[in-house]
């Protein structure tokens, strides 16, 4: 997906916001359609996840430090519950 305003921008508002929280924009992006991953330090898979509304607890992270990272797919092919990139917004 491309956007053309940076997060930190004050022209982003994010589905959150009521001005725009029920816009089709919006209602197409359930939080269930990205899909998660947690990784250690060391790059090394913690956990895969589907998002959703209300979170997701990881049992037993020891304190450190971790990368939360949504998953794209490389491909143009259309993957349910994946976000595909644009390879010409690249």
């Amino acid at each position: 997906m491309f956007c053309p305003f940076d997060p930190n921008s004050a022209q982003w508002l994010d589905c959150n916001n009521s001005s725009i929280s029920d816009s089709q924009f919006c209602l197409d992006l359930p939080e269930n359609i990205f899909d998660i991953q947690v990784l250690d330090d060391q790059n090394a898979l913690i956990q895969q996840f589907e998002g959703s509304e209300q979170g997701t607890t990881i049992p037993n992270l020891q304190p450190g430090t971790y990368t939360v990272d949504e998953i794209k797919s490389a491909t143009n092919v259309v993957v349910p519950n994946q976000l595909l990139v644009n390879p010409e917004s690249e």
